[in-house]
């Protein structure tokens, strides 16, 4: 996989202008559809959905976005390599489903703690995608390598919610 990615660099989606991108499919009137690949049980959902209105005088713009959660589990208490695997095959299928994105979110994690958005088996599974990926992964800083492979990245939830908000406002 390593030799895959070093392969694939030169070919990553950078380069996409993800906001103009949303903007062409938000002056349709219809919403910006966007998977959203995240735990059920964090708070991170909720964290996206309350940025989108922050510190805004219009505070309805989250129907500007129609939003489908896919649940995915980030802890490595569970086997790493299941946690692969079900990663991947979530961002396969939402590949498929002709979503105008798909964004990974996660809350900041415990940095001496392995996580399975710095394994290459993920990384090659953003480079293979269609789909515009976006990510607000806490404090993305911690992972420097998977930010590499999106589309777009905030350091935060609730940051990529304020972007999602502004791109929606303008």
């Amino acid at each position: 996989i390593s030799d895959f990615l070093k392969d694939q660099e030169r070919n990553i989606k950078k380069g996409v202008d993800v906001k103009a991108y949303a903007a062409e499919c938000l002056k349709c009137n219809k919403p910006l559809t966007i998977a959203v690949i995240c735990s059920k049980r964090s708070r991170v959902y909720p964290d996206l959905l309350t940025g989108i209105n922050h510190f805004r005088e219009f505070k309805q713009l989250e129907g500007r976005f129609c939003f489908k959660h896919h649940n995915v589990e980030y802890k490595q208490q569970k086997e790493e390599k299941m946690l692969i695997k079900k990663f991947i095959q979530v961002l396969n299928r939402v590949d498929k489903q002709r979503y105008d994105m798909v964004a990974i979110i996660r809350g900041g994690s415990d940095k001496n703690r392995a996580c399975i958005l710095d394994t290459p088996e993920i990384h090659a599974a953003l480079l293979t995608m269609k789909t515009i990926t976006i990510c607000g992964v806490g404090h993305t800083n911690e992972h420097p390598e998977f930010k590499k492979y999106c589309d777009f990245f905030e350091e935060t939830p609730s940051l990529l919610g304020v972007t999602l908000g502004t791109w929606a406002e303008d």
